[in-house]
């Protein structure tokens, strides 16, 4: 906490007395502009910034959290484009008095959304076209126009805009794609700063190491502990009390053999991938199954295996 406050991404103006940098989230009115918590840009409003988005248009333009976008950058977006397969590209349809009906859809160029990650630097009065998707952590230098996708952690310079050279080596890059700060509490930030600022990347490297390590102990132990209980269950040390007659004590393990091992081919593509939305949601649901399966059949020790799945980072976000 700096001065008494705490961050706060409600906030419009983050630096008291000046209007010139605001949050860019809390000011945005169309429902086709998606900001994240915390993004900010060097002027006293944004939306004057997307350019040719008009109440029809199909796309939208998304923007992670923590991005920086400074004064007199341009989002083009998809309603800019001209009919390009006739012999003219002018627009009749837009102008009074041309008799000539708006073209369809499959005639316009159309390149989707707009889609800026997290943690991005937009260079003074640089534009991005549309359809472009710009990858966390990227850098576009100042007077670029950004005309094809960017890749995470890298830089681009120029018009067109060209890779200069990749900001990190791909370990370390890998590393900050599966730690995401941008994700976590403002507390939890405040407490990462001075790794996040820190100069020394080989120290950076060790930290982060560290820390997926411990973040992913949780899902490791939830692995042992099922095969603990499987163990005891087998062996006769363990009872559980059978709802139904229909079940036995074999459908049980067969249902907890089956449960471990998809846990575990999770666990190993989560330690490979890292943290994806996708591999977060199957977690969610292996939670959720194992949750009702010990509300039929009621082993004590299964909770402990509950409260790790529970307690894995970013599961419950």
């Amino acid at each position: 906490m700096k001065n008494g406050k705490a961050p706060d991404p409600n906030s419009i103006h983050p630096i008291a007395g000046y209007d010139k940098e605001i949050y860019v989230k809390p000011t945005i009115t169309n429902p086709n502009i998606i900001v994240g918590d915390f993004t900010y840009i060097a002027d006293s409003e944004f939306e004057s910034h997307v350019t040719h988005f008009y109440p029809w248009s199909r796309d939208k333009l998304i923007i992670g959290k923590f991005c920086q976008i400074a004064a007199g950058v341009e989002f083009v977006m998809n309603d800019a484009n001209h009919q390009m397969n006739a012999v003219t590209t002018f627009p009749f349809y837009t102008l009074e008095g041309w008799e000539m009906e708006r073209p369809p859809s499959s005639d316009m160029p159309y390149k989707g959304d707009t889609v800026i990650g997290n943690d991005v630097w937009i260079g003074q009065n640089a534009v991005i076209l549309p359809g472009v998707h710009i990858g966390d952590g990227a850098i576009i230098g100042a007077n670029s126009v950004v005309g094809y996708d960017v890749a995470p952690y890298t830089i681009v310079i120029g018009n067109p805009a060209k890779v200069l050279r990749k900001r990190f080596d791909d370990a370390l890059i890998d590393l900050l794609l599966q730690f995401k700060w941008w994700d976590r509490s403002v507390e939890e930030i405040n407490g990462l700063i001075p790794i996040l600022t820190c100069s020394d990347l080989e120290k950076v490297r060790e930290e982060l190491e560290t820390r997926l390590s411990i973040k992913r102990a949780s899902l490791d132990r939830a692995c042992r502990d099922l095969e603990r209980i499987l163990e005891k269950l087998s062996s006769g040390e363990e009872t559980v009390e059978i709802a139904d007659s229909y079940y036995t004590m074999e459908n049980v393990l067969t249902f907890l053999r089956g449960f471990l091992q998809e846990l575990q081919i999770l666990n190993a593509q989560i330690a490979e991938h890292g943290n994806t939305e996708e591999l977060l949601k199957i977690l969610q649901e292996k939670y959720s199954e194992l949750w009702v399966f010990q509300l039929s059949f009621p082993i004590t020790s299964l909770q402990g295996v509950l409260d790790e799945l529970k307690r894995y980072p970013e599961a419950n976000e």
